[in-house]
């Protein structure tokens, strides 16, 4: 008597198992379920259908895929009582790939299981067949272990068991045997590599949900304080990190209101000390508005990283080395922005005049060599 089950791995698998087989797994696993969440059994359905897809039809191996866990998950049973229900063929197979229970730390059980399927692939290679198959499809179930597992898993495939299939493949001197390998390990490492570009999207996608996360927490904690708001006529003090953010879209809102161009001293050592991600969104923005900037900043290591990053399209970086820059400025109309990173703290200040006298600073420093006496920049 024959029966349809299914494996699924975004597609739905058919497959024909003996009745008397399935009734003996399905008795000892029930519903009992992996870590993962999944039915035992649907792994080991799985093991069978991969083999099976491959071209594999020895009821022997096939059977052997699907009780490959067996002597494992239950102590109990014998290589007798395989023997007797299975064949003598399918119990020796089992055997084979079961890992000795006495191995009690990870790194015995991995290295002990590799010294044990290397010895094994000279008397049954049938074995290493199932072996390859039951790691393909832990590989590709791998969603409900937590991302260190994931990575611990995906590194011990990689060092470790690949290589090894790769040694036993070369050994190997069955034609058809060594076919079926060839495919399971390309298989393999093609899966490593999808699970190790998958594992690094998410850990950018973490890490960019935790800097917004953070980003709106900073935020919320430094609004501006409004009681310094008009200490001195004309200016606008914001304090924190979120201060320096907003004073920097008053300059990107004047720069797109008046039509001209931004003029910065900067220094790339302060800029780093920002969030990054507003950094980079706030440049893109004015790229796309087509707002160009002249900067001028220090000859710093950070000052050339800042120009190596953000030179370009729309950015005119220029370095001058030991420019004594006190805070750091931008220009445009009439509005004059500074900010401090120590403490943080934006500050906006509308003074014609003012402006008038840094751009005139900016454009002399900009057209000759830096000359100490020609500077004069202080805080606003």
């Amino acid at each position: 008597m024959q029966a349809n089950f299914f494996s699924d791995r975004m597609k739905v698998y058919s497959i024909l198992i003996p009745m008397d087989t399935i009734a003996f797994i399905e008795e000892k696993y029930g519903n009992q379920k992996r870590a993962n969440g999944a039915f035992t059994t649907t792994h080991l359905y799985a093991v069978r259908d991969i083999l099976d897809r491959e071209g594999i039809k020895d009821e022997d191996i096939l059977d052997a895929a699907l009780l490959h866990d067996m002597i494992e998950d239950f102590p109990e049973i014998s290589r007798e009582e395989l023997s007797k229900n299975f064949g003598k063929k399918v119990a020796e197979i089992v055997e084979l790939v079961s890992k000795d229970p006495d191995w009690n730390t990870p790194y015995c059980k991995m290295k002990s299981n590799l010294d044990a399927m290397e010895h094994i692939a000279w008397e049954c290679p049938e074995a290493i067949l199932i072996k390859m198959a039951d790691r393909l499809h832990n590989l590709w179930t791998l969603d409900g272990f937590s991302l260190e597992k994931q990575r611990e898993y995906l590194e011990e495939t990689k060092e470790l068991l690949i290589p090894m299939f790769e040694r036993i493949l070369h050994q190997e001197e069955n034609k058809k045997i060594k076919k079926y390998m060839q495919s399971l390990l390309q298989k393999l490492i093609q899966e490593v590599h999808e699970q190790e570009k998958k594992s690094k999207e998410t850990k950018e996608r973490v890490s960019r949900e935790k800097k917004s996360k953070e980003t709106k927490e900073r935020a919320l904690q430094e609004k501006p304080d409004t009681s310094l708001h008009n200490k001195k006529p004309g200016i606008m003090i914001y304090e924190g990190w979120a201060g320096i953010e907003k004073v920097y879209l008053e300059v990107l809102k004047e720069a797109q209101k008046n039509g001209e161009k931004i003029l910065a001293f900067e220094s790339g050592t302060d800029i780093e000390k920002l969030n990054n991600e507003f950094v980079s969104q706030y440049i893109q923005e004015r790229i796309e508005k087509k707002i160009i900037a002249y900067v001028i900043t220090p000859n710093d290591q950070e000052d050339r990283a800042y120009q190596k990053m953000y030179e370009g399209k729309y950015t005119f970086i220029r370095l001058l080395p030991e420019f004594p820059l006190g805070a750091n400025i931008n220009i445009v109309g009439d509005l004059v922005m500074s900010f401090t990173v120590h403490p943080p703290q934006g500050t906006i200040r509308r003074d014609k005049e003012e402006a008038k006298s840094q751009k005139a600073i900016f454009w002399k420093l900009w057209k000759s060599n830096f000359n100490h006496s020609l500077f004069i920049l202080n805080k606003l």
